[in-house]
């Protein structure tokens, strides 16, 4: 719903100020490929996982993400 109303808005920006969609066709193809794959097998996983296992995932890996963050703000990383 929503990305899809700002991501109409970027085409014309884009446009305008002049982005080669050709000379980054071959990228722009994979990144594609990947969010098709990527949210598929996203909708899959969220089928099989139960809601508190998915809660469970998603602190890991906010926790995971913030030690990583901070062990480099630190320069541990």
């Amino acid at each position: 719903g929503c990305q899809l109303v700002i991501h109409i808005y970027k085409f014309p920006i884009f446009f305008a100020l002049d982005f080669s969609y050709l000379e980054y066709g071959p990228e722009i193809a994979v990144m594609l490929l990947g969010v098709i794959l990527g949210t598929r097998f996203g909708v899959y996983l969220l089928k099989k996982v139960s809601v508190d296992g998915f809660q469970n995932l998603l602190k890991g890996a906010i926790l995971l993400t913030a030690l990583r963050l901070s062990g480099s703000l630190l320069g541990f990383f």
